[in-house]
């Protein structure tokens, strides 16, 4: 892929990661990057467990994770676009995530986002188990423990306003 730089810079970049088999090491399958100006990818096989970063005022301006033989895991270093070049988003991240306990496949999604300069936004959603009621769940602390695991590793703060995203996928 090459951009137009310094015009055309990455915003945003989502995939999948997953094993190839059951045994296999978990890697990423698939990557799409996109710019401020389009999108390129998918790249590889669009299977497995979703990640995104979306666009959130900030440009990529570098890349961290492992790799062997695959590409194990995939993360991303971001800073923020001028004021006069940012199109404002609230959304910070969204991951969509899957788990498996017992024999039942259970899905959620995480919101990350910022309502004002002193205050964040963490919610986690996944289906209703219509079995029982509105305020109770069996895998709650599965997900509670899931969603504290993704959230802290998915955002940490660097100097210069910069921040570190992931790395998704696995450990190689």
């Amino acid at each position: 892929v090459k951009f137009d730089y310094p015009h055309e810079y990455l915003i945003s970049v989502n995939g999948t990661y997953g094993s190839f088999d059951v045994w296999g090491t978990i890697c990423v399958r698939s990557l799409t990057f996109e710019s401020n100006r389009r999108k390129y990818g998918p790249f590889g096989v669009d299977s497995g467990t979703f990640f995104a970063l979306p666009k959130s005022g900030s440009k990529i301006i570098g890349f961290h994770g492992k790799a062997g033989w695959y590409l194990d895991a995939i993360g991303v270093h971001t800073q923020p676009i001028p004021k006069e070049n940012n199109p404002s988003s609230k959304i910070l991240l969204h991951s969509h995530q899957s788990f498996s306990q017992g024999d039942k496949k259970h899905e959620y999604s995480v919101l990350q986002g910022s309502v004002g300069q002193n205050f964040d936004i963490v919610v986690a959603l996944r289906k209703k188990d219509p079995t029982l009621p509105s305020f109770e769940s069996r895998d709650s602390e599965v997900t509670k423990h899931k969603l504290v695991t993704d959230t802290e590793k998915s955002q940490s703060k660097i100097e210069g306003g910069a921040k570190t995203y992931g790395p998704w996928g696995g450990t190689g």
